[in-house]
């Protein structure tokens, strides 16, 4: 995907998010308002949390990955060409 092309996604990204919180900002304010703020800060702890754990998952998978890469390109690559010598 060139640069022009993600920039465009971006925007459009950014045009969709704006829109929609303009038009829904009513809606959210008043369910703001209503809610107990013992339970926000429950709700804003809860997602930061589960925030937290996909970002180790994803760094554990993506650290497996890059070493199982690092390993095929380190050691099998000059093995298969020591390999095709003999």
């Amino acid at each position: 995907m060139t640069l022009k092309r993600q920039f465009l996604w971006i925007i459009g990204l950014a045009i969709i998010t704006i829109t929609v919180l303009w038009l829904g900002l009513d809606e959210i304010t008043a369910s703001i308002k209503q809610v107990n703020p013992g339970l926000s800060v429950f709700l804003l702890t809860l997602q930061v949390l589960t925030l937290l754990a996909l970002a180790l998952q994803w760094q554990s998978f993506l650290l497996k990955q890059i070493r199982s890469f690092l390993f095929y390109l380190f050691l099998q690559l000059p093995l298969q060409a020591i390999m095709s010598k003999a």
